[in-house]
């Protein structure tokens, strides 16, 4: 018997039991358990770390971070991933101004400062429910947003155009939104 052998056989030798590791599809070494979701990796998603950390004076305002990535791009185990639909436009809304606030208040906060984003928290983000053109725009204004960062420009009237468009999408008053900004 190979040490390694994916059979999941039983084996007697000299009266021990042994068993070889149970059967993969031999995909990649880290999606060797036949996992249902593997093939999520090579599609369009939504990645993150699994600590998020804000850096008061480097990149405050570039929190929360999650990106939209384009297909077979794989990263590192620390991270999670979102697949499924309307990504660009989700991708809008938990990088706005809000989401900041809401992971700030209901995200559980490590000693050092890091925000632990893990699936049973974000799974808990409030996604509000948006007419087609409105994911449509939202959609456009990050792609833009994207697209200014890459090309090292200023990208905070897109990012605040956001902002405006989620507000309104959660319904939030002059008075709400002043508070959310004033306290983040």
């Amino acid at each position: 018997m190979e040490r390694l052998e994916q059979t999941g056989k039983k084996y007697t030798i000299n009266g021990q039991k042994i068993f070889a590791r149970k059967k993969t599809n031999n995909k990649w070494f880290e999606t060797q358990d036949a996992i249902n979701y593997w093939d999520d990796f090579s599609k369009q998603k939504i990645a993150y770390a699994e600590t998020m950390r804000v850096h008061r004076n480097i990149d405050a305002d570039r929190f929360p971070r999650f990106s939209f990535v384009e297909e077979d791009y794989y990263h590192d185990k620390t991270c999670f991933i979102m697949t499924g639909n309307n990504l660009r436009y989700i991708n809008a809304v938990i990088n706005s101004s809000l989401m900041n606030y809401f992971i700030h208040k209901n995200i559980a906060v490590l000693d050092t400062g890091g925000f632990l984003m893990q699936k049973i928290y974000v799974e808990q983000f409030p996604i509000p429910n948006a007419t087609p053109e409105i994911r449509e725009n939202l959609s456009q204004l990050q792609q833009e947003v994207i697209k200014l960062r890459r090309d090292g420009k200023d990208s905070s009237t897109t990012e605040r155009e956001i902002d405006n468009c989620v507000y309104t999408l959660f319904g939030l008053s002059t008075d709400e939104i002043i508070y959310i900004e004033e306290n983040m």
